[in-house]
Parts: structure tokens; sequence; C-alpha cells
């Protein structure tokens, strides 16, 4: 058995974690104040999901979108799939305009 009570920090992958899951269930949360992120985030629960919006009409308005992984913010193209490799990993997205 793994004792987390006194962690105070994890990196996974080299990327510090928030939450820690095994096998669905949170075994590990960071405390003190969750990051402020701005737009519209997906946050994943798997490892490996996967974030794409598409276009269902050749009609629709062009979209002009930023997105970011914690990262720099950069140019969104429609149709492009991001994954989140690891639980809790997230992408945001905001307007250009």
């Amino acid at each position: 058995m793994i004792d987390f009570s006194n962690v105070s920090e994890l990196f996974v992958a080299g990327k510090e974690a928030r939450d820690l899951y095994i096998n669905g269930s949170k075994v590990w949360e960071k405390s003190g104040p969750q990051p402020t992120i701005q737009g519209l985030v997906f946050t994943a629960n798997t490892a490996g999901s996967t974030v794409k919006i598409k276009s269902t009409s050749s009609s629709a308005p062009a979209l002009n979108l930023l997105y970011s992984s914690g990262g720099e913010w950069q140019t969104y193209t429609v149709g492009q799939t991001i994954t989140l490799s690891n639980v809790g990993d997230y992408v945001a997205f905001k307007s250009t305009s």
C-alpha cells in the first residue's frame, strides 16, 4: 500500500499532477487553490482521451479559435485532434476575437 497523506507535490510523466486516480478512484488531490483557466475546458478522466471540434455544415461560419494545454495559446484548426495523454490533462479553447 502507498501512503499519499504527506505528499505535497506529485509528478507523473514529468508533469505536475493535480489529482491522482488509480482504477478510476481518486487517491490523491493537491491542496491549495486550483489554477484559473480561461475559456471552454475539457479535462481527461481517462488517459489517451481525445478532443476534436468538427463542422457538420459546409455553410457554417468560420471558427477562429485558440487552444492551450497549460502553455502558450496556439491557433486551432477545425478537425484537429488533441490527445490528452494522462488523467487530469486538459485543453482549453477560446475565441481569437
